[in-house]
C-alpha cells in the first residue's frame, strides 16, 4: 500500500509527531510511505533529521491558491493508495488532489469528538467535485495512542517525588511578531495553586512544560508568589520522550489535542493526571483510578479552581500508597485501550479500507508481517 502524509502545519508540534511516528511504522511494516509538508519547513528539518528514511516533499511559503496544485503533484509524482492527514483542511486538501485516484483518512483529535458527526458510517464525505472518499477515523471512539516503551516498576519507584507537572494551555510565538502570547490564566492558577501546597510540602517543585520563551511571565509571577527556587521550565519533549518518570502527578490545564497526547504520553509512565471533569481528554482517565478529575469546571475563576486543585493534590502527596496504586493503573491502562502497536492496526486498516481492493493485499500482508 502506497500511503502519503499530508500535513500543512509550520510547527513540529505533537500532533504532527503522532503522524510521523504512525508513518514511520507504517513504513517499517513493509507500506511505502511519503510525507509532504506545505507551508512546513520546520517540519521538513525535523522529519530530515529523525526519520531520514521517509520520503520527503517539502514547500516554503507558497500562496494558498498554490497548495491544491503543489499537492497534486506530488499524488502524480508518487501515485499514492490512500493520503493520511489530521485537520479538516488538510482533508479537504487531499480529496482535492487526489481526484478519483483513491481515498483519504483523517484522524480526528479527540477534541472534535463531541462535535457534529459525519457520514463516516456511510463510508466517508467527499470534497467538492472530488471522488476521493474522506474517511474520519476516531469520530466515534477515541483513536489516539503514543508509541515508547513504559518504564519498570523499579524505575518509578525509585524516582518518585515532590514535583508537580504542569502542561498550561498550548501557545506560541506570534509568527510575525516576537512579543510571546499574554501569560495563561490556567498557569497562573497552577502557580497559585502550588505556593498553597507548598505550605504543606515545603520540597515540592513545579515544572511547567513548553517553550521557555512563551513562559517568561510565569517566572515574574512565581516570585511574586516566592516560588522562584522551586520554579522550572522544561521542553515539552522531556514528557513526549517518557522522560519524567520522578515526578508526582501532571496537571493538564491544555483543553486540546496536545492535552490528550500528553496524558496518554504521562499514563505510559505511570504518572497520574490531574484535570477538570470537562477537559477533552478526561475521556481517557478513570476517575480515582488512574487520575483525578476535578469537579470544578474550566471556565470556573482562578481563586475556585485553584481551591479545588490544591485539595485533590494535597491527597495524592499526602497518600504514597494511593499514588503508588494510580501510578500502576495509569500505566496499564494506556497499554491496555491504547497501545501502539493495537493502534497502528488499527492506522493500517483505516488506511486499507479507503485506499480500496486494490491496496488491501499489501496493507494485509505487512500487518501479517509485524506479528
Amino acid at each position: 500500500m502506497r500511503v502519503l502524509v499530508l500535513t500543512t502545519a509550520p510547527r513540529y508540534t505533537p500532533d504532527v509527531q503522532l503522524l510521523l511516528h504512525l508513518a514511520a511504522a507504517l513504513s517499517a511494516r513493509g507500506d511505502v510511505v511519503a510525507l509532504a509538508c506545505v507551508q512546513g519547513s520546520a517540519v521538513g528539518r525535523e522529519v530530515s533529521v529523525e526519520w531520514p528514511r521517509l520520503t520527503l516533499r517539502t514547500f516554503g511559503s507558497i500562496g494558498s491558491t498554490r497548495h491544491t496544485s503543489a499537492v497534486r503533484e506530488v499524488v502524480g509524482a508518487l501515485r499514492p493508495d490512500v493520503m493520511l492527514v489530521r485537520s479538516e483542511a488538510d482533508a479537504r486538501l487531499a480529496s482535492a488532489a487526489m481526484g478519483s485516484r483513491g481515498g483519504v483518512v483523517r484522524l480526528v483529535a479527540l477534541d472534535e469528538r463531541g462535535q457534529a458527526d459525519t457520514d463516516e458510517a456511510n463510508g466517508g464525505w467527499s470534497f467538492g467535485r472530488s471522488r476521493a472518499r474522506i474517511v474520519e477515523w476516531g469520530r466515534r471512539a477515541p483513536a489516539l495512542s503514543w508509541p515508547g516503551a513504559a518504564p519498570a516498576d523499579e524505575i518509578r519507584e525509585s524516582g518518585v517525588s515532590s514535583e508537580l507537572l504542569v502542561l498550561p494551555p498550548f501557545a506560541t510565538p506570534g509568527e510575525d511578531s516576537t512579543e510571546p502570547p499574554p501569560y495563561d490564566v490556567h498557569t497562573a492558577t497552577a502557580l497559585r495553586a502550588a505556593a498553597h501546597l507548598r505550605t504543606r510540602h515545603p520540597a515540592l517543585k513545579v515544572t511547567l512544560l513548553g517553550d521557555v520563551a512563551v513562559m517568561q511571565g510565569a517566572r515574574v509571577h512565581a516570585a511574586s508568589l516566592n516560588l522562584t527556587s522551586a520554579l522550572s521550565i522544561r521542553p515539552l519533549q522531556s514528557l513526549l520522550s517518557l522522560a519524567e518518570r520522578g515526578a508526582t502527578a501532571l496537571w493538564v490545564a491544555d483543553q486540546g489535542d496536545l492535552g490528550a497526547i500528553c496524558t496518554l504520553a504521562a499514563m505510559r509512565q505511570g504518572l497520574p493526571v490531574v484535570m477538570t471533569h470537562d477537559a477533552a481528554a478526561s475521556v481517557l482517565v478513570a476517575p480515582a483510578i488512574t487520575g483525578v478529575l476535578d469537579e470544578v469546571p474550566y471556565s470556573a475563576t482562578a481563586p475556585a479552581l485553584a481551591v479545588s486543585i490544591v485539595m485533590e493534590l494535597a491527597r495524592l502527596l499526602g497518600d504514597r500508597t494511593k499514588r503508588r496504586a494510580m501510578d500502576e493503573a495509569a500505566r496499564s491502562k494506556a497499554d491496555r485501550e491504547h497501545g501502539w502497536n493495537a493502534f497502528v492496526d488499527d492506522a493500517a486498516t483505516q488506511l486499507a479500507r479507503a485506499a480500496g481492493p486494490s491496496a488491501r493485499t499489501s496493507a494485509g500482508a505487512s500487518t501479517r508481517t509485524s506479528s
